[in-house]
């Protein structure tokens, strides 16, 4: 998947906002001290109602060494904005990246230096999330299947691929509400990219900053529909075109079911649990007992699944 581009840019961050002032500027700021030239920023604006476009307009005016592109979404919502970004990408690469994230120093040089010697589609690495009790997430090559279905090693700020990778894959799906980088990661693994690990520390990639109004909310008793939706999606393709996958399709959904009734939304829980026990990927037993694990722990039922599934999957 080699796509020939005329810039000297290697790489477009691409960036969608809405209504982030003072967020969007901490994370333009992370990206003016890599010092890095070989680097283009595309920030797509999702309709603003605050000053966002006056401080980016203002921003890009007192960074004129930085190639900045401030953009319009005229489709509303976050897969919307990043197709709009998208479209206008004109760098081999590209890496999407949220407005309230943050990139540490020296970061955007070590990938590009990776970039320049690689003949990977897609490169993955460590990130620190910081808030909501999270900490630092690895990615993974190897499994990537599970890791992807399981902890989500495709989610937006852990890689960066190829443009004619993002095209391949059918870009974002403007139709999903939650969930939207996990559904686009496996469209992207559907076409068995060249994959490799960018071996740096976390605390030297990016910080995924959890904030109460991130971009596709973080509560599941906020329209929980939504969430059920993407994993329909995906369950979907994994069953047409990879179902020795689809045991960890029915582990994502028993913790759904787990969230849900942690969330008091009991019908809800019930209709997933049992969803989630119509395959045979996963005994029965299994599914229920990650269901209530995952109520009372929070972390660690993958392994379970994998203890009963590791001759499948």
């Amino acid at each position: 998947m080699t796509e020939t581009m005329a810039n000297s840019h290697i790489i477009t961050v691409v960036i969608p906002v809405y209504n982030r002032e003072q967020l969007i500027l901490n994370a333009l700021n992370s990206i003016a001290i890599q010092n890095c030239s070989d680097v283009k920023v595309i920030v797509v604006d999702d309709r603003s109602t605050d000053s966002t476009i006056k401080n980016v307009n203002a921003w890009i005016s007192s960074h004129p060494n930085i190639d900045v592109k401030l953009l319009t979404n005229n489709i509303k919502g976050v897969s919307g904005a990043r197709n709009c970004g998208l479209k206008a990408v004109d760098t081999e690469y590209v890496m999407f990246f949220d407005s309230d994230d943050e990139m540490n120093p020296g970061f955007l040089k070590l990938l590009i230096d990776r970039l320049n010697m690689s003949k990977a589609d897609l490169i993955g690495w460590n990130v620190n999330f910081t808030g909501n009790g999270k900490h630092k997430r690895i990615f993974k090559v190897t499994n990537i299947w599970r890791n992807h279905l399981v902890h989500g090693s495709l989610s937006t700020q852990r890689y960066v691929a190829r443009l004619s990778l993002f095209k391949d894959a059918g870009c974002w799906n403007e139709s999903l509400k939650a969930w939207i980088d996990f559904e686009l990661g496996v469209r992207i693994l559907l076409h068995n990219p060249k994959i490799e690990r960018l071996q740096l520390d976390y605390r030297q990639t990016i910080n995924v900053n959890f904030t109460k109004d991130s971009i596709t909310g973080s509560g599941y008793y906020e329209e929980p529909e939504k969430w059920i939706e993407s994993l329909d999606v995906v369950e979907e393709l994994i069953s047409k075109y990879v179902p020795e996958q689809i045991g960890w399709i029915q582990y994502r959904r028993a913790i759904l079911a787990s969230e849900f009734s942690r969330a008091e939304l009991k019908e809800f829980a019930k209709q997933q649990l049992d969803r989630a026990m119509k395959y045979d990927g996963l005994p029965k037993h299994c599914v229920q007992s990650i269901f209530q694990l995952h109520k009372i722990f929070k972390r660690g039922t993958w392994l379970l699944a994998y203890c009963f599934s590791k001759k499948k999957l």
